[in-house]
């Protein structure tokens, strides 16, 4: 036959300081405590409706004359743009958007490389620019055509007709040759513009935007708006005026 288990030991009661067992009392029911709770909630509501409203704090504190620097993260659509809008009327703060540091980048790196083609375009000397004209057809005698009223097509009068006019022959026909452009030295590339090409380059592409290239952007938009450092320090020496 199978043995019952053996029961389990009563819990042994606590006791007090004295080394009386303590007797747990039950909890008193609500209708003991408040026969009619009915009558008391209506009551406790009404009294409530009759005090003043409490002052409560501002949410934000008062961050006047105070550096502040805040970083807002969250996931796409959790209203940090809406948060951060608010924080920055509320406490007078200035807002750097990463997206907009980019496409600002962007831009100043875009009008850069423009600048610089057209000043590449302008140091090309004037015979190339004749020879590309010729050669789309856009009026210009081409190279190695007479030129009309002159040379062979007028009866082969072109060397007496350039000596009559008092214009040496040789000289091929007393226009000045033009003279070459002064060249000039690329507009230096800021570190905007540097970091807007690799965006571009990679707009360009089809990748992202690097991460280190949106935290240079980030952080020389903060450094902007720090104050200027105190001037240095300097320890005059003892005995000078």
């Amino acid at each position: 036959p199978v043995e019952p288990p053996e029961p389990e030991p009563e819990p042994e009661p606590e006791l007090d300081s004295d080394g009386n067992p303590i007797v747990p009392v039950p909890d008193p029911e609500l209708k003991d405590i408040y026969p009619n709770a009915a009558l008391a909630s209506a009551v406790f509501d009404l009294s409530m409706l009759t005090l003043p409203e409490p002052e409560i704090p501002p949410t934000l504190p008062d961050l006047a004359g105070i550096q502040v620097r805040l970083a807002a993260a969250g996931m796409p659509f959790a209203g940090k743009s809406t948060a951060v809008a608010a924080i920055a009327e509320a406490q007078r703060l200035q807002i750097i958007n990463p997206d907009i540091l980019v496409k600002e980048a962007m831009a100043e790196a875009a009008a850069w490389n423009a600048e610089e083609e057209a000043r590449v375009a302008a140091l090309q000397p004037a015979d190339d620019a004749d020879a590309a004209v010729d050669a789309d057809g856009s009026g210009v005698n081409p190279v190695g055509t007479p030129a009309e009223g002159g040379g062979a097509a007028n009866g082969g009068g072109g060397d007496d007709d350039a000596a009559a006019s008092g214009v040496d022959p040789a000289e091929g026909g007393g226009e000045a040759a033009p003279e070459p452009a002064e060249e000039s030295s690329p507009a230096p590339r800021s570190r905007k513009v540097e970091l807007g090409s690799i965006a571009l380059a990679a707009d360009g592409a089809g990748e992202p935007i690097p991460p280190d290239v949106v935290a240079a952007l980030v952080a020389a938009a903060v450094g902007a708006l720090a104050p200027p450092p105190p001037p240095p320090f300097t320890v005059v020496p003892e005995g000078d005026d």
